[in-house]
This record gives C-alpha cells, structure tokens and sequence, in this order.
C-alpha cells in the first residue's frame, strides 16, 4: 500500500504534489494508478489485499474479497473467491456484542408518562371547574 505522506522525490525524480506518486522506485499517476507492495497497478480494474505482515497481493474486487481487514475480525485470511449472487466470501469471528441503552426509548417513555400525567391534570381541571360552577349557581 501507499505510504502516508507524498514523498518529495522518487528515485532521484522530483514529483507533482498530487499528481505523481512513488512505489518501489517508479513514479506512477495518481489519477489512475496506485501501489500494492511493489507493483503498479490500475484501481479502477483491480484491488489490493494488504495482509498485515509486510506483503500485499492483487485481487479483483467483483469477483474477490480481501479477509485480511485489520477492522474485522475474519475466519478466514487471505484472498478469496465470492460465490454467485453472494457479497462476500469473508466470515467474520462470532463475537458477543454488550447491548447498548436506548436512550431515545427512555426518553419517548418519558414523554409519554408526561403526556399522561398532563391529561389527568386537565381532566381534574376540568372537574374542578364544573365543581366551582356549581357552588356558583348555589
């Protein structure tokens, strides 16, 4: 993969910040090329599976996957081959997940028992009211 940073010069050539990159000594073109490993290739045709140990491998991303993601946690490793009307060929490693606390749920229950409570307080206002007409018509 890529490093980082644009180097300044590559292999003695000075490069055009944002246009030219360097991988293994040779100047390439950020606008269509890009590094994996040593070699050059075309990004818009093929991927590249960096596999975390120093080495890296071409792979065809529609037809391929890459299981060596260091974001997820795969069975597998290595390259390996999506089966028809599938989207990966990856399994990931089965982990319990902790649940986490919806807080909009707490809240939207909240509302609720507010709304409850403001209706009982109209209802009450309202037998008050009829009670004070009452005592006025007495």
């Amino acid at each position: 993969q890529t490093a980082p940073e644009q180097p300044a010069f590559c292999n003695g050539t000075a490069l055009i910040q944002g246009r030219q990159g360097c991988c293994a000594g040779q100047v390439f073109d950020l606008m269509t090329t890009s590094c994996c490993g040593t070699e050059l290739f075309y990004f818009t045709s093929l991927s590249c599976c960096d596999h975390g140990d120093g080495t890296a491998s071409l792979y065809e991303p529609y037809a391929q996957n890459c299981c060596d993601d260091a974001a997820v946690s795969n069975v597998e490793r290595g390259i390996c081959k999506v089966g028809r009307w599938e989207t990966s060929c990856c399994t990931r490693m089965q982990h319990v997940h902790r649940r986490r606390r919806r807080h909009r749920k707490v809240a939207g229950q909240a509302a609720h028992r507010f709304r409850a409570v403001q209706a009982a307080a109209r209802v009450l206002g309202e037998d008050q009211t009829e009670q004070q007409e009452v005592e006025e018509a007495m």
